[in-house]
């Protein structure tokens, strides 16, 4: 539903959609676009992501060990 109503009417559509499904009142939000996340994260220090060795083992996954 999410994707649809972004795909009808933009990030305004989705954000009535996300209030009505989940009964939340956001009215405001921060459009990013993925390299602007991956600027973000880099700037906050990085994310954890804990996997299992299944998830891990998994094709098309790469593990970037630090």
């Amino acid at each position: 539903k999410i994707n649809y109503a972004y795909n009808v009417g933009g990030v305004e559509e989705s954000v009535k959609v996300v209030n009505r499904e989940f009964d939340l009142d956001i009215n405001k939000y921060v459009k990013v676009s993925f390299d602007g996340l991956v600027d973000v994260i880099d700037y906050i220090g990085g994310i954890n992501i804990n996997i299992t060795e299944s998830e891990r083992n998994s094709k098309p996954f790469k593990v970037i060990a630090t």
